[in-house]
């Protein structure tokens, strides 16, 4: 499993530099940040850029897997709308919003800065996923048909896309997380909670 946690804050001295950091992994208590080759967890990795946002933060919970590692490609989609739905539950709580590309699925979560370890941990508790329910996977499928609506009616969007497929052909379905309404029958429940066990497992 390879997962990432991304934040952007703000900090007052900073507010309009483009500094950033960024490392493979996170750094273990106590290592020597002096040593040529500091000790790292090569499954976990870091990024933070200082940004002006009011007060407020916002932190992606990032899963090495994407439409392009799903058959059909809208499985990706399914899993990760079908799981960021499950925060819909926290009541009162920021809404967490599930973004799926080629390479990657995230879960993004906006939140007030004083709030932010207990945002990250809100996040982090995705992983490992109990097994999807019927009625989870039949939102997730509505989720995505009114996705591919809108994505269908935007005619730059729909250009753009004719045009990879025309320059790349079957290699550019990957591209695209909605898939094709076609396939939607290929993403079964069965399809779905095995690409969650690959990618999402412990």
């Amino acid at each position: 499993l390879g997962a990432a946690l991304l934040v952007l804050t703000s900090v007052p001295s900073c507010a309009t530099g483009g500094a950033s950091r960024s490392g493979a992994g996170v750094r273990a208590p106590g290592s020597d940040p002096t040593l040529s080759a500091p000790a790292y967890a090569p499954e976990f990795s870091w990024f933070v850029r200082p940004l002006p946002t009011q007060g407020t933060v916002e932190l992606a919970l990032y899963i090495d897997a994407g439409s392009r590692d799903a058959a059909p490609v809208q499985v990706a989609a399914l899993a990760a709308h079908a799981l960021a739905a499950r925060f819909d539950e926290d009541a009162g709580q920021p809404p967490v919003r599930a973004q799926v590309t080629p390479d990657a699925s995230a879960f993004v979560l906006t939140c007030a800065a004083e709030q932010l370890l207990a945002c990250a941990r809100r996040l982090t508790t995705v992983l490992p996923p109990a097994p999807l329910s019927a009625s989870e996977l039949t939102a997730a499928h509505v989720q995505l048909r009114e996705a591919r609506a809108g994505a269908h009616a935007d005619a730059t969007r729909s250009a753009e896309a004719a045009a990879l497929r025309a320059l790349l052909g079957a290699e550019a379905n990957g591209l695209f997380p909605l898939g094709e309404a076609e396939h939607d029958v290929d993403a079964s429940a069965a399809v779905v909670q095995a690409f969650v066990n690959a990618h999402y497992g412990s």
